[in-house]
């Protein structure tokens, strides 16, 4: 096994800038929505399978939030995809993942598997493995 590689080449590499050039602004407006209504529709969803509705009314929806920019702001400035959240987490919080132990479990996991990066990368290579799972998962 390996070490996980380094996050140097992309950890803090924000070209601000760049992302407030008028050419960038229609771009950056189009996302910042994007990810808003997202967001929105996600804690409603979620909130809803959970019951944590309270009439029409999101409690501490300033909070899950600000929860969520911090995610996504961390993401972008570790250089990887930004976190953010999923309306796929309905389908957790149906399965009882509601008080936050699901994602904490899921991330001790995902920092495991960065010490097996190199054996999937072997696997990953080989075709006759992939493209099946490649099947399986387009149909």
């Amino acid at each position: 096994m390996t070490a996980p590689l380094s996050p140097g080449p992309t950890l803090l590499q924000l070209d601000f800038f760049g992302g407030l050039s008028p050419a960038m602004l229609p771009l950056v407006g189009v996302l910042l929505f994007m990810f808003e209504f997202g967001a929105i529709g996600t804690l409603i969803a979620g909130c809803e399978q959970a019951g944590l509705m309270e009439g029409n009314r999101l409690p501490r929806a300033g909070q899950a939030m600000v929860s969520d920019a911090v995610g996504t702001i961390a993401g972008a400035l570790l250089g990887t995809s930004t976190g953010t959240s999923y309306i796929e987490s309905a389908a957790g919080v149906a399965q009882s993942g509601r008080t936050g132990i699901v994602s904490l479990v899921v991330a001790a996991l995902f920092l495991g598997a960065l010490m097996l990066e190199s054996v999937v990368k072997m696997i990953g290579s080989y075709p006759p493995i992939t493209a099946p799972a490649l099947v399986y998962v387009g149909s």
